[in-house]
């Protein structure tokens, strides 16, 4: 973030991912770069994590900052394919009005996104996948209901409910970012809960 040049802001986020991500690999986990501030498209977010050349540094897709960025859903998701961790949805109304606002009723293309992302995830299902050691890769998933963790709040800054993939090679976890600490006069997160799995879930059903 900040004011600095794009060229700076590029070598800064690469060096630190650099750093970054052999510790991650190390623990099994992945360190993800945000399309966010300094690096709000697909095509930002990219240019840093390919020039850092390792699997354990990726990238996460928020949709709102790469529409708002005058990104389409189908160039950003060319662009970071090969790097998505997950994917975090949430809706708003106006590119000019960020208040959270429950998926679907608002203006962010939700169902484009989710079907790029079953498109891919049935293109890599399609074709074989192995490990570095050879063997089939396994699936992160841990179910059949893509939104099955739906409901698990996590209250720190950002408000997400997330559950097992629902769409593995094209983006890893579909996400939902509900920030009321920032907006406080939008509705509490457990009544939207249900209406927002059951819009997620059409989401995916209508795309399969």
């Amino acid at each position: 973030g900040g004011d600095s040049g794009a060229e700076e802001a590029d070598a800064t986020a690469a060096r630190r991912l650099a750093k970054a991500a052999p510790l991650a690999a190390d623990l099994g986990v992945r360190v993800l770069l945000e399309t966010h501030d300094s690096h709000g498209t697909g095509a930002d977010a990219a240019r840093v994590v390919g020039a850092v050349g390792h699997a354990s540094a990726g990238v996460l897709w928020d949709v709102m900052h790469t529409w708002r960025g005058g990104e389409a859903p189908q160039d950003t998701h060319r662009v970071l394919a090969p790097y998505l961790g997950y994917v975090q949805v949430k809706d708003i109304p106006s590119a000019e009005d960020t208040t959270p606002l429950p998926p679907g009723q608002g203006v962010l293309p939700l169902g484009e996104v989710v079907e790029l992302l079953t498109r891919a995830a049935d293109e890599e299902a399609d074709s074989p996948r192995e490990t570095d050691a050879g063997a089939p890769a396994a699936d992160a998933g841990t179910g059949t209901d893509p939104v099955a963790g739906l409901g698990e709040a996590q209250n720190q800054g950002q408000e997400q409910e997330r559950g097992p993939r629902g769409a593995d090679a094209g983006g890893g976890w579909l996400c939902w970012e509900y920030e009321k600490r920032w907006y406080p006069q939008v509705p509490e997160l457990p009544e939207l809960l249900p209406g927002v799995r059951d819009h997620l879930m059409r989401l995916l059903s209508a795309s399969a």
